[in-house]
């Protein structure tokens, strides 16, 4: 088992090895609302969309959360990956999120925010990355089980 992990948080310093072998759930927090016409017909209020992370960790050592405090902003590289698509003839496309450095999958080539081909193809690629993310601490939590000496906790993080 490595000693490392691809989940990195900047902005506060944990202990050596307590990211290691985390979960790590992503999901959309959609910003805008599901509405009904004066017909009956359902729609959707577009508003931004948004991401929260829930990072679970299981090990010896716990993940030190002295000095983090809800409201406290980091820069998450996800261990998570999103996945995008670029259309057929399309050479340049701008990414939605940022990209965490060497993360890239796919026939493409990054550059800053953006991805490209260096000639155009005639089907779709799809491709993924894993997420640079500025997040803002919504919750944590942290337990320590006596006999076992095993600390469990819980990060809960989302998009600023």
């Amino acid at each position: 088992m490595s000693n490392t992990s691809l989940l990195k948080i900047r902005g506060h310093t944990f202990p050596p090895l307590s990211l290691r072998n985390c979960t790590q759930t992503l999901s959309f927090l959609s910003l805008g609302a599901l509405r009904r016409t004066v017909n009956g017909r359902l729609i959707f209020l577009e508003g931004a969309q948004k991401l929260k992370t829930v990072i679970r960790g299981k090990d010896v050592q716990g993940p030190g959360f002295e000095g983090l405090a809800v409201g406290t902003q980091v820069m998450v590289e996800s261990m998570q990956r999103l996945f995008e698509v670029m259309a057929p003839g399309q050479v340049r496309k701008s990414l939605m999120r940022p990209l965490v450095l060497g993360s890239l999958e796919g026939p493409l080539q990054a550059e800053g925010e953006e991805v490209f081909l260096e000639t155009p193809q005639d089907q779709e690629i799809v491709f993924s990355y894993r997420p640079l993310l500025t997040m803002m601490v919504v919750s944590l939590s942290s337990d320590y089980e006596e006999w076992t000496s095993k600390s469990t906790w819980e990060l809960v993080l989302e998009e600023f």
